[in-house]
């Protein structure tokens, strides 16, 4: 063998020995904590994946937390959530709404006739005492008048001079039955059948009629408007001819009846 060959081979062979040396002890340094080192190539790029690999997912899970999950509380679960307080608040507020208004409209009167007037009870037939109760309980005043009737027991109510409806406070007439006719009353029954022409200026209003004989008034009707012409049947004093009806209307502007119109010489004659 070439000398110089051989010799180049000796010096390889020698190095390859101590680099492996060196390597194996370097290994077992390393193992053993007695200082670090990383070959390049192999080592490194495995430690470069990793650390890539794990800050991926690291950044990952950081933008999951900070952003989307912000967005998803604002956007989305934090939008239905303020979509619903919203919703739940105006169905509340409507339902309130609504009870409010059932409860406004349980606790207001009943339904009232026109001109706030009321039934007016007949009491034809029935006992005076027991008339009077009644429409004393319903509101009314009650103004007796006796009449003989040899028809009708005594006590007992004859007619009434209205009927229907009327404002409460007006005073209703009873005829009452004095039993038969003894000749010792000469003044009988005086009526008047007579008709009131509409006037001018009269629109519909609820009215007031009130008869006047000798200084005395009697309310014949109130809270109700009329029709025209209007038949004027009401029994009056005895032996007094003659009557003045006043008419009035409800003024909405004053709150109260407003004289209208005066009918003079409304005429009474005897029935019996």
């Amino acid at each position: 063998m070439n000398p110089k060959l051989e010799k180049i081979m000796t010096v390889g062979s020698v190095i390859i020995a101590v680099l492996i040396a060196a390597i194996f002890l370097g290994l077992i340094a390393n193992a053993l904590g007695i200082f670090k080192f990383s070959l390049p190539g192999l080592f490194t790029q495995k430690t470069t994946k990793t650390t890539e690999v794990q800050a991926g997912t690291k950044t990952t899970g950081s933008s999951a937390d900070s952003s989307t999950g912000e967005v998803q509380q604002n956007n989305g679960t934090g939008a239905v959530s303020q979509d619903q307080t919203d919703a739940e608040t105006t169905v509340t507020e409507e339902q309130t709404e609504t009870t409010a208004s059932t409860t406004e409209a349980e606790t207001e009167s009943p339904i009232q006739i026109e001109g706030g007037s009321t039934t007016v009870p007949d009491v034809r037939g029935m006992d005076y005492d027991t008339a009077y109760d009644q429409l004393m309980q319903a509101g009314f005043y009650v103004s007796r008048q006796d009449d003989a009737s040899d028809t009708v027991a005594a006590g007992t109510v004859i007619s009434q001079s209205m009927t229907g409806n009327a404002t409460p406070g007006s005073t209703v007439i009873l005829i009452v039955s004095s039993g038969p006719d003894d000749g010792s009353s000469s003044a009988g029954t005086w009526m008047c059948n007579a008709q009131l022409e509409a006037p001018s200026n009269y629109n519909g209003e609820a009215v007031r009629l009130v008869l006047e004989q000798n200084g005395n008034q009697t309310v014949l009707s109130e809270g109700t408007a009329i029709t025209f012409p209007y038949d004027l049947y009401v029994q009056g004093a005895a032996n007094v001819s003659t009557g003045r009806v006043y008419l009035y209307v409800y003024d909405d502007a004053a709150g109260d009846y407003v004289l209208l119109v005066t009918y003079d010489n409304i005429p009474f004659s005897q029935v019996n």
